[in-house]
């Protein structure tokens, strides 16, 4: 009876696997990276590998289901490396034009679904981002150690001819606490919602959100964003702002291809804060600019690098090599 118990329970699960599927992608990157003002070492060695397992499926109607798991390492202070990390899983639901996240999935913000957050990032490390030390709340999908505890967020997202519409709600499933453990007020409780459109090369994008801070109270705060394409010119402008902003914080990053293969960046971020907090002092913080490269070299790889000026007013650049798969 267990042998053909077994054989049944193989045979079922055979069966499920033939109308699913596995699949394993991601991104290397290694380099040298340089911050003038670190204060531990000036220049180290950068590493990243992740690593995103996805299992999916169908039903006979054509729904579509999703999960995904995420495994990451990264280098750590002086340039060593952590072991590799984890995340908690990420399930999609779509189905035509309407796609639920569900788990550890990431906002608005985040996410590229309505508005344009990162733009053309400078470097391999992509230090400087048109959002670069902007303070607006960030759910996103991310690893994280073992005894951290992941908030479940839902983001329903909905597609209509040339418009796309969004909503988030993250639970208050963690309390926010300091680092003796004392619980402060707050939860990890947020919602977003936004809406974008595209024509022609080119894509606009707002959202409006709230979320609670360490003591309890809310922070509301909105987005927006423009970007398209012209010709060998990709641009992308961003404009946000906070309840917890000195003013309101914009960024501005481009790209041109230079050939095929070759493409220059260029970006430009204030992120609407007079000071910021190092060592119990507050420093003036200016706007943040860099410039760099990036070029093909086949197969997936690619070598990027740049310099810049940080919100500190000090020099930071990179150069390396990144690898997807």
């Amino acid at each position: 009876m267990k042998l053909i118990l077994f054989t049944v329970s193989t045979f079922v699960a055979s069966v499920s696997m033939v109308a699913a599927d596995v699949s394993l992608a991601g991104y290397g990157r290694f380099g040298l990276y340089y911050n003038e003002g670190s204060a531990e070492n000036n220049s180290r060695v950068d590493q990243r590998f992740r690593l995103d397992i996805t299992g999916s499926t169908e039903t006979d109607t054509g729904i579509k289901l999703k999960g995904v798991v995420r495994f990451q390492t990264d280098d750590v202070s002086r340039g060593s490396s952590n072991v590799a990390q984890r995340s908690a899983a990420l399930f999609v639901v779509s189905s035509g034009n309407f796609q639920l996240n569900i788990g550890n999935a990431s906002g608005l913000v985040d996410s590229d679904d309505v508005i344009d957050w990162y733009g053309y990032g400078v470097g391999v490390t992509k230090f400087a981002e048109q959002s670069t030390n902007f303070i607006i709340p960030i759910t996103e999908f991310s690893v994280s150690n073992d005894e951290a505890r992941i908030p479940p967020t839902v983001r329903a997202t909905y597609r209509f001819e040339k418009f796309i519409f969004s909503a988030t709600y993250t639970d208050d499933a963690v309390l926010a606490k300091n680092s003796s453990g004392d619980e402060l007020g707050g939860t990890s409780e947020s919602w977003e919602i936004g809406v974008g459109y595209k024509y022609d090369g080119l894509s606009f994008g707002g959202l409006h959100g709230a979320a609670e801070t360490p003591s309890g109270k809310t922070n509301n705060y909105w987005a927006v964003t423009f970007n398209g394409t012209v010709g060998e010119l990709g641009f992308s402008l961003l404009v946000a702002d906070s309840d917890m902003q000195d003013d309101t914080a914009y960024g501005a990053s481009a790209k041109f291809h230079v050939n095929p293969v070759t493409e220059l960046r260029i970006v430009y971020s204030d992120n609407g804060m007079d000071n910021y907090m190092q060592s119990g002092a507050k420093v003036k913080q200016g706007g943040l600019y860099a410039i760099g490269f990036r070029h093909g070299l086949g197969g997936g790889i690619t070598m990027a690098g740049g310099i810049g000026h940080s919100t500190l007013g000090n020099t930071v650049g990179d150069l390396g090599v990144i690898f997807n798969f």
